[in-house]
């Protein structure tokens, strides 16, 4: 937005929710970001409002720039929530991935597995005739690691295998792999999903 490190603060935002859209499991939430962002987005709003009254051209150019980053950050808490949906049983479950989530997430993601697991229950399991009473267990989603993603090499890793084959990663290449492959190399910042 305005300064050097505004812009590092938006390319961060901008990276981890590219990277949070496109993995298929729910990435380490990024609090640091998060935070950063809300202050800048603050900020930039009492800005905003000394410059409206004398410079109503530059206050609503920074308007529109604070709207696109305010974007960027809801779309990438978007993003975690759908997938907290989606694997709130898991999350419910297993104390590794509730390590990856913000505090009030993983309550969140609790809350949401009981209210299914209670709408469920009562509309549909409990009306199970006798000789099913006892399977009330339900199928449980996984997450497809094995899911192809794009990305962008962000510094060169050098010679790694992939499957069968030895392929050197340099900065700026971009190729189609599996996620399990990248998983690695994403938590170390040293690829960007696309």
């Amino acid at each position: 937005m305005a300064g050097a490190d505004d812009g590092s603060i938006t390319h961060a935002l901008k990276r981890v929710w590219q990277n949070e859209a496109f993995a298929p499991e729910i990435l380490p939430f990024e609090t640091q970001v998060v935070t950063e962002v809300r202050s800048l987005l603050s900020n930039q709003e009492q800005v905003i409002a000394d410059l409206a009254s004398s410079d109503n051209f530059t206050s609503n150019v920074l308007q529109m720039e604070l709207d696109r980053v305010r974007y960027c950050l809801s779309s990438y808490l978007r993003c975690r929530l759908v997938k907290i949906e989606k694997f709130s049983h898991l999350i419910d479950e297993d104390e590794e991935v509730q390590e990856l989530l913000a505090e009030e997430e993983v309550v969140y993601a609790r809350k949401f597995s009981r209210l299914v697991h209670r709408h469920l229950k009562s509309s549909f399991l409990d009306a199970l005739p006798r000789p099913f009473a006892g399977t009330r267990d339900l199928p449980v989603l996984s997450v497809d690691v094995d899911k192809h993603v794009l990305c962008v090499v962000a510094e060169d890793i050098g010679d790694v295998q992939f499957d069968r084959e030895d392929l050197e990663l340099e900065r700026g290449n971009m190729m189609l792999a599996r996620y399990s492959h990248l998983r690695t190399f994403l938590f170390e910042d040293k690829v960007q999903l696309l």
